[in-house]
């Protein structure tokens, strides 16, 4: 008895390891955005992460419809918040097993693109925590003059 005691008891502990780790974020649907915005981007600022894996962005722009959502006018200038992973992390970084361990448990896929300067978007949000967090990961579509004219990519712009 005592040695099935002491092989199960290690085993039930490796088990337990993946349930450990944090799992990549959701996929969200874009029917839980709060808001749906048609606009023009104004700018784009990015700012690295503390840890360095994701490269965090605010992207500007100016309202041109708010197809859902309440408060957002013609000509309000509007913030969305959105993160990609970071390709040069680990440029010029030589790290051991176990910071290199450590930097992929904070590295997500982040979001499939972000928008250009001035290009034409309808983005899909969500208000929490005061600010205004895109849809996880495809919270954008590219527009041109009259609608859709390329939906978002993988690329970093």
């Amino acid at each position: 008895m005592r040695r099935l005691f002491v092989v199960c008891i290690p085993v039930g502990m490796l088990l337990a390891v993946p349930a450990l780790c944090p799992a990549d974020r959701p996929i969200e649907s874009r029917d839980k955005a709060t808001h749906v915005i048609v606009g023009r981007v104004t700018e784009v600022c990015a700012e690295e992460a503390p840890t360095g894996a994701n490269r965090n962005y605010i992207v500007e722009i100016v309202v041109e419809k708010a197809e859902r959502g309440d408060s957002l006018k013609l000509g309000d200038t509007f913030y969305a918040s959105v993160y990609m992973a970071n390709p040069k992390a680990l440029e010029g970084k030589k790290l051991s097993d176990k910071e290199m361990k450590a930097f992929l448990l904070t590295v997500d896929g982040g979001y499939k693109a972000i928008p250009k300067k001035d290009d034409r978007v309808r983005v899909f949000v969500k208000h929490a925590r005061g600010k205004y967090t895109g849809i996880y990961p495809n919270w954008m579509d590219v527009l041109g003059q009259d609608g859709p004219t390329k939906t978002t990519s993988l690329e970093v712009r």
